[in-house]
């Protein structure tokens, strides 16, 4: 008998293991319930999972068929090397539950910073991902080589409302 998706490649600490477990079953159901939402106003990108379980603090966006998220830091010292092999059990998670490749999942760590720091580029994979589509539009992001993907996700109702006033209109996008 094989492994469900969400097991196979799990880290064998137990609570490693346990922890990849509540994080599969909690995205199947989030997954289940505001699939319908965006499918129904039109969006393919949406906010999954913001550390809704305590001991695994991940945030976790949908873009299409790819997820992009980030590890808050963590309010102790953790080894980096058991820290990767956590991130990578989550990541095997994260793709046996929502059935995404992981070489589709884009998972960074997020860390306390300050001025220009957040902004600079953490790789330079370009692995940019252009058909993420919200209200009608697509949109061309980057989730692997910054900290943010370029489309924000709680701006949705500003994009509409701008959106809306500028029809038939050319707008300058300042970012601001």
């Amino acid at each position: 008998m094989t492994e469900p998706p969400h097991k196979q490649g799990a880290a064998s600490d137990p609570k490693t293991a346990a922890q990849a477990e509540m994080l599969a079953n909690r995205l199947q159901k989030r997954y289940k319930h505001l699939g319908k939402w965006a499918r129904r106003i039109g969006a393919d990108a949406f906010r999954l999972y913001d550390r809704d379980i305590p001991e695994i603090p991940l945030v976790l966006d949908i873009y299409g068929d790819a997820v992009a998220g980030a590890l808050y830091e963590r309010p102790y010292e953790k080894d980096p090397d058991e820290e990767d092999r956590w991130l990578k059990a989550m990541t095997g998670a994260v793709s046996g539950a929502l059935n995404i490749p992981r070489e589709r999942i884009f998972l960074k760590q997020r860390g306390r910073q300050r001025g220009k720091a957040q902004y600079k580029r953490l790789r330079d994979n370009q692995g940019f991902h252009e058909d993420v589509r919200e209200g009608g539009l697509r949109f061309r992001v980057n989730l692997s080589d910054y900290l943010d993907t370029g489309l924000f996700l709680n701006h949705r109702k500003t994009r509409s409302l701008v959106r809306e006033e500028a029809r038939g209109k050319r707008v300058l996008n300042l970012f601001c």
